[in-house]
């Protein structure tokens, strides 16, 4: 991961931690966004897109996005939060990537 802020930084770090190796995938398309950082499942049809951009400590905003068969837009809006929990983060990446 290249040189992220330090608020995703430290979510990365801790999602590590509280998921089992293997279960989630770091995706990192926004490389110029230092606030911004993916999760997907295993087979990347499903994205978790986290935002720290603006927001105070251990809020976020999150997208969720499905696969979509087209390659100018790879993925599609599945719905979105703001100034969401940590632990709300958690829920919402175990039920979209790993119940899903």
């Amino acid at each position: 991961m290249n040189s992220k802020d330090k608020s995703i930084e430290l979510l990365v770090d801790r999602i590590l931690k509280e998921f089992e190796p293997g279960q989630i995938k770091i995706k990192d398309y926004w490389e110029a966004d230092l606030c911004a950082i993916g999760f997907s499942d295993n087979n990347e049809k499903h994205l978790v897109y986290v935002s720290t951009y603006g927001k105070s400590d251990n809020l976020f905003y999150v997208s969720l996005e499905i696969l979509y068969e087209d390659k100018n837009s790879p993925y599609q809006k599945d719905g979105e939060f703001d100034n969401i929990s940590y632990v709300e983060l958690q829920t919402i990446i175990s039920r979209y990537l790993i119940e899903n």
